[in-house]
């Protein structure tokens, strides 16, 4: 009689799926800390220009890209209101690039000092980002959000169940309470 693992077997197949994830939102993450500085400094975001780069000039600075809305919009903005929302950018940028590596077993089970330490730091820099993120909703009319209404609706929404799963996974973890924690984290990730 053979006795079942004590841990799941990983099938290649996702392990490689979870590099590409991590590859993903490190990239990701990367060109969303830099947006905030670059559009300051007024300068093209890198990602603007790997669109570029990567499919056409039209696609990445035509007239119905991304770029040709939102760059007017971030003109137009207060001050108050683009640190605010360079505030949430920047640590938002930060957790999700952190996330994928917490969700680690590798980093669980052999450094879980290392995976304590950003956790913390994960949880306070998601924290700080959802308050800035409610903080720049609040500032700013539902109408002047950039998507409109429902859209900005629909961030309030997130930004309440984000700010939500990032406490309450702290508090179960404080408490022991490794599966709650562990399933309010991949919600967390996912939002």
């Amino acid at each position: 009689m053979s006795s079942k693992p004590t841990h799941p077997v990983h099938k290649p197949i996702f392990v490689a799926a979870w590099i590409l994830v991590t590859i993903v939102c490190v990239v990701f993450s990367a060109t969303a800390f830099e947006f905030y500085f670059f559009l300051k400094a007024d300068l093209m975001p890198s990602y603007a220009q790997f669109l570029e780069w990567a499919v056409s000039h039209e696609y990445a600075f035509g007239a119905s890209s991304g770029m040709v809305e939102a760059r007017p919009y971030w003109l137009a903005m207060p001050e108050p209101n683009k640190l605010v929302l360079g505030l949430h950018t920047v640590l938002a940028a930060g957790c999700l690039a952190l996330a994928p590596i917490q969700m680690t077993r590798w980093v669980r089970s052999r450094a879980p000092r290392i995976h304590r330490a950003l956790g913390r730091v994960y949880v306070v820099a998601g924290v700080i980002s959802m308050l800035a993120a409610m903080v720049y909703l609040s500032m700013t009319p539902l109408t002047k959000i950039y998507g409109g209404r429902p859209f900005a609706i629909g961030l309030w929404g997130v930004a309440i169940i984000t700010l939500y799963t990032f406490v309450m996974a702290a508090v179960h973890a404080a408490r022991r309470e490794i599966w709650q924690h562990r399933t309010l984290m991949v919600l967390n990730f996912c939002l």
